[in-house]
């Protein structure tokens, strides 16, 4: 069920600016997308398609002041088995590992303490999904699937929990939850549980919480709107549903302090608005490529032509650009939209899709290659992959022991003749790491 809403804009100044919005509205194909635009000015408008430049590469100059390299210590109580999540704070560094505990070290590596506890008991939770920083109150919250929010100090003493399981407020396999400027937010995707009850309510892609975690408001992506029974009929493969619609997460950024986000599939990047508590359109994006079928392109198992298409997953915020990140085919598409002049450049590189069987048998496709925004880190003289990025202030790429990474960087920063200022110093971190049970090899760069 397509239904498609022209938006009729009046008194605005510049008429090319007015097709271009307009176009991308249409494009996205429901009523929802009325809610797109709901400004009395004209979006400044990051146009894909019309005079972008081409590039080799993106330098990470033009982002960041500069790089801090640091190796996590390694001690048997710091053993991190394999990071899941990461953030950066003033003075710390927080990793999430898979055994279920954040790990506190500060900003030279040095490891400081372990926070969060497992079990039963006081205090203990029985698994933790995420943790966020609340760093005015110097505090760590730690979300447990079926446990509830535990709040620690940063020297990891119980403090307070919250009452939430995960199941009764979320819909989606894709889960997660922030701290931005004292509030907190709920972010989630397309729905896969089973747990659905009114879908106009439950569908939602973003959400405030009060003091207690408890919802107060939420927000829908436009394209979702008018569509909330489909999605929740293709939810799943169980519990009676049909196809298992899956689409991206919702990409958040939070660039000095300012929250802003693009929901899959729309074609404007909003920034929220604490007073009035709404998300406020702040950028318009234009492309002439096809984006394809709804329940094509947002079905889990794809078919080769499902590449065809032209997608966006992620953008990044900085104080001088915007960077996006997508797909076309086997092409991977980054672009760098200028905020003083309008202009775009984008950098190409191949990915590769490739076959694989799924547990039931059948052929499907995925593609090799897509992951982080790369550009090219000026003080080491390598590629800078973006694998974190944190408190509104840091990216982070991430070296582990052992990897095929880490193993072609070593061999580059040999082979290399430059005379970056941290080359060496880069070289020798990584050529140290020789086993892939000793902590990674942070490359810190703090944005402008």
């Amino acid at each position: 069920m397509e239904r498609i809403y022209k938006l009729v804009f009046v008194a605005f100044k510049n008429l090319i600016s007015i097709l271009l919005i307009c176009s991308i509205l249409v494009g996205c194909g429901n009523k929802g997308k009325r809610q797109e635009v709901a400004q009395t000015e004209v979006l400044p408008v990051i146009n894909l398609s019309d005079n972008v430049q081409k590039v080799e590469s993106f330098s990470l100059n033009d982002a960041a002041d500069g790089v801090e390299i640091v190796s996590l210590e390694t001690t048997d109580q710091s053993l991190i088995r394999e990071v899941d999540q990461m953030e950066v704070t003033a003075n710390d560094i927080w990793i999430k590992s898979l055994d279920g505990y954040v790990y506190r070290f500060d900003r030279s590596g040095k490891f400081l303490n372990k926070v969060g506890k497992k079990g039963q008991g006081p205090g203990e939770y029985t698994g933790l999904w995420s943790f966020q920083i609340d760093e005015p109150k110097k505090e760590v919250y730690c979300m447990s699937p079926t446990s509830g929010i535990f709040v620690y100090d940063y020297e990891g003493n119980f403090k307070r929990k919250y009452d939430f399981r995960m199941d009764n407020v979320f819909t989606a396999n894709e889960q997660n939850f922030r701290c931005i400027q004292g509030d907190f937010f709920l972010f989630q995707n397309l729905p896969t549980m089973p747990n659905i009850r009114n879908p106009k309510d439950s569908l939602w892609s973003a959400a405030l919480v009060d003091t207690l975690f408890h919802i107060r408001k939420i927000f829908k992506n436009p394209t979702h709107i008018g569509r909330e029974d489909l999605l929740a009929e293709n939810g799943a493969l169980y519990n009676g549903r049909k196809n298992y619609w899956f689409e991206y997460p919702t990409s958040v950024d939070l660039y000095q302090g300012e929250l802003t986000l693009k929901y899959p599939d729309c074609d404007t990047i909003y920034c929220y608005n604490k007073e009035a508590e709404e998300f406020l359109p702040q950028y318009a994006i234009h492309s002439d490529e096809p984006r394809g079928d709804y329940a094509t392109t947002h079905g889990i198992f794809k078919s080769r032509a499902f590449y065809n298409r032209f997608a966006l997953i992620d953008y990044l915020q900085t104080k001088d650009f915007i960077y996006l990140y997508g797909y076309k085919d086997e092409e991977i598409r980054s672009y760098a939209y200028n905020k003083a002049n309008g202009t775009v450049a984008v950098a190409k590189q191949d990915g590769k899709i490739t076959e694989w069987k799924t547990p039931i048998g059948t052929i499907q496709y995925r593609f090799k290659g897509l992951d982080r925004l790369h550009l090219w880190n000026d003080w080491c003289g390598c590629d800078f992959r973006v694998s974190e990025r944190s408190s509104g202030k840091y990216w982070v790429d991430m070296f582990e022991g052992g990897s095929e990474r880490t193993d072609a960087v070593i061999e580059s920063l040999k082979e290399s003749t430059g005379s970056e200022p941290q080359r060496q110093e880069l070289l020798n971190r990584l050529e140290t790491m020789v086993e892939k049970e000793d902590n990674p090899v942070l490359v810190i760069a703090t944005l402008k």
